[in-house]
């Protein structure tokens, strides 16, 4: 009996120690567990503002010659749109910046654009990738736009890959910090450009979070 009554009690006081450090355990999961993703570091898709299309559009294709009528769909109307994004061709120095279609369900790494969009007109980096940032390729009108890789001492970032993010509360512009130039998109050709500020349409964007 004495015996058992030792083991008893010997439980209560391992039950009671245990309950004492579960507080502490919590404490600790919750100061291991990830903290919030900084505004900086979360992905964006970058939608040309009026989501334009490359190509034009023109009636239904009817079945080939001889074959049957000729097409009944209306000429000149082209289907709705589709968003296009800024899309890095390749995460390395000097790889070209397009447009191509927006892909929200499966994440492709040259559409992950990361920047703090609560940051307005002050430099900022724009990154894609792990070690790449968004320049063009000299700070002159109708530089093409690139990735490079980001300089690691923020004092010694060359002027064509300073940019400052403006925003309207809707809609955003990319300026070259220290020139007139503002990010430009285009609707007959790939590669994104920079042009004197303005505002064109063109040099308006869409900004989704994920």
């Amino acid at each position: 009996m004495p015996a058992t009554s030792t083991h008893r009690a010997a439980v209560i006081v391992t039950r009671i120690a245990l309950w004492a450090l579960l507080p502490l355990v919590v404490v600790a999961l919750l100061a291991s567990s990830p903290a919030p993703v900084d505004a900086a570091y979360q992905n964006h898709l970058i939608a040309i503002f009026n989501n334009f299309t490359a190509g034009g559009g023109g009636g239904e294709e009817g079945p080939p010659p001889g074959e049957g009528p000729p097409g009944e769909g209306p000429p000149g109307e082209a289907p709705p749109p589709m968003p296009n994004c800024l899309y890095a061709l390749g995460l390395g120095d000097h790889y070209p910046i397009i447009n191509d279609q927006c892909v929200t369900m499966r994440w492709r790494p040259g559409q992950a654009w990361r920047f703090d969009p609560e940051i307005v007109d002050a430099y900022q980096p724009i990154r894609v990738g792990q070690h790449f940032c968004f320049s063009i390729s000299d700070a002159v009108y109708g530089a093409n736009a690139t990735v490079v890789e980001c300089p690691s001492d923020s004092t010694q970032v060359p002027n064509e890959a300073q940019w400052r993010v403006g925003t309207d509360g809707s809609n955003y512009w990319f300026r070259n910090l220290r020139t007139d130039l503002c990010l430009r998109g285009h609707d007959d050709m790939d590669a994104f450009t920079v042009e004197t500020c303005s505002s064109d349409p063109f040099f308006m964007f869409k900004v989704k979070t994920f």
